[in-house]
């Protein structure tokens, strides 16, 4: 009885990468950014290194969109740009049909309509530059520095304003010879006829009136004495309070 010998099934994937990663070389910046004036690898350049070696282990790419968004934004000039960001996966397959996927994320930000294929194109270049390991001669490394120590943005709290309350100020008593002023004024409120009847006071009072005026005078507070501000309806309801007792004719 003849017995035959069974065949490990290999991927041809796995070996073709291999050798691709053993033959690619370097691959400089050879664009420059125009705006901001720093050197670059394109996607071309990328290409033409390995296109060649793609081509002779029978290896082809197939993308797959997984994720996309899209958002726009005003320029410095009043103008709009486009932002795209593509979450790309990658199937790098053998002519067997053997395959490995990666998952890139492209994104660009364009005025026009080149946004989705700047991203798509970025995101290409990074896989390729993954899955074969491609050396880029000056690639910097994270550990080659160290940023700047930072601390958590707080926002100031409001001072609260100190308000000082404000006391009016007492109106002092009137001069001396103020007082005799006030209690005119007081005689002629309470009697406008009465001046010239009897001439028995300096200020052309009868006594009683005179009196009446002084009483009053004397039981109001300090603070209120400037009665040249008052009616005469004014002066009588204080009087009534004050209990100032009426003139006796």
């Amino acid at each position: 009885m003849s017995t035959e010998t069974l065949k490990v099934y290999e991927p041809k994937i796995y070996a073709a990468i291999c050798s691709i990663i053993g033959e690619i070389g370097a691959v400089a910046k050879g664009k420059k950014n125009v705006q901001q004036g720093f050197m670059y690898r394109g996607i071309d350049d990328v290409m033409n290194a390995l296109q060649p070696m793609l081509a002779k282990y029978h290896v082809f790419v197939v993308p797959s969109v997984l994720e996309q968004n899209r958002s726009d934004r005003e320029t410095k000039n009043g103008g709009v740009s486009h932002l795209s960001i593509f979450k790309i996966k990658f199937a790098f397959y053998a002519d067997d049909g053997s395959f490995v996927e990666a998952v890139t994320v492209g994104e660009s930000d364009d005025t026009g309509d080149k946004g989705s294929n700047k991203a798509m194109a970025i995101a290409f270049k990074y896989a390729l530059f993954q899955v074969f390991c491609i050396p880029t001669e000056e690639m910097p490394d994270p550990d080659a520095g160290t940023p700047e120590e930072t601390k958590p943005k707080t926002t100031p709290k409001p001072q609260t304003a100190t308000i000082t309350p404000v006391v009016p100020p007492v109106p002092p008593s009137p001069p001396v010879d103020d007082k005799q002023k006030i209690i005119n004024h007081i005689g002629h409120l309470l009697y406008p006829d009465a001046i010239g009847k009897d001439k028995g006071s300096a200020d052309g009072f009868c006594y009683d009136i005179y009196s009446t005026a002084l009483t009053a005078y004397n039981k109001l507070d300090a603070k209120v004495k400037k009665l040249t501000d008052l009616n005469i309806d004014q002066l009588k309801d204080m009087a009534q309070k004050m209990e100032v007792p009426p003139v006796l004719r």
